[in-house]
């Protein structure tokens, strides 16, 4: 009966190891993509085991390593859901200050040289004629190139508006908040619909033209 004994020791599945290992490394450092692992290898492992008629064992291993498995992707979820408010608000946060720093190279521009360029009172109704301006007034081309105009509608602003600003928003859809930028080279950000205190609205044409 002793030398029989070996031929019907049950043996432990390794998918069933396997499983295991990867649902607890799942839910403590890896995440998703060891916890689908995880599924995958304990349902197959169950299934195995089920149809072995004795020869496998491992079952609870498997069942822990599925649910571990399952508990893995719930809390990647969630976190998920918690941290996607915070990475978006960061990502617009990071494209205003972008969208500011353009823009006070813009006014920065405008002021080249000491002669502060209105287009309004200069003739100006174009950004290629604003550029052909700035020329002028001595900015080199190079720099002015790396200015994305583009990206703005400038406001046809006069000498004669109050504080003497410059109107810029983020073009095409004005999604990205205004902003006002003094010529002093101090600007703040506005958001998008709110109202301008104490600011004269960009005489006409209201935004310069391509």
């Amino acid at each position: 009966m002793n030398d029989s004994a070996p031929q019907t020791e049950q043996k432990t599945s390794g998918l069933a190891i396997t499983s295991l290992i990867l649902g607890i490394l799942s839910v403590t450092c890896c995440g998703l993509f060891t916890g689908v692992a995880a599924i995958i290898c304990g349902h197959i492992a169950h299934s195995k085991i089920g149809r072995s008629a004795g020869e496998l064992k491992g079952k609870r291993l498997a069942i822990a390593g599925f649910v571990l498995g399952y508990v893995s992707i719930v809390i990647t979820i969630i976190l998920t859901a918690i941290m996607l408010p915070g990475m978006s608000g960061a990502v617009q946060k990071g494209k205003q200050a972008l969208q500011l720093g353009y823009a006070q190279q813009i006014a920065i521009a405008m002021r080249k040289g000491g002669h502060e360029i209105m287009p309004a009172d200069s003739g100006i109704t174009t950004v290629s004629q604003l550029k052909e301006k700035l020329v002028q007034n001595g900015m080199p081309p190079e720099l002015i190139r790396g200015i994305p105009f583009e990206n703005f509608l400038i406001g046809n602003v006069s000498a004669s508006d109050s504080a003497d600003t410059i109107l810029i928003r983020s073009a095409p859809d004005h999604s990205v908040d205004a902003v006002i930028i003094h010529l002093s080279g101090d600007g703040r950000m506005l958001h998008h619909g709110e109202t301008i205190p104490d600011k004269a609205p960009p005489r006409n044409p209201p935004y310069l033209a391509p």
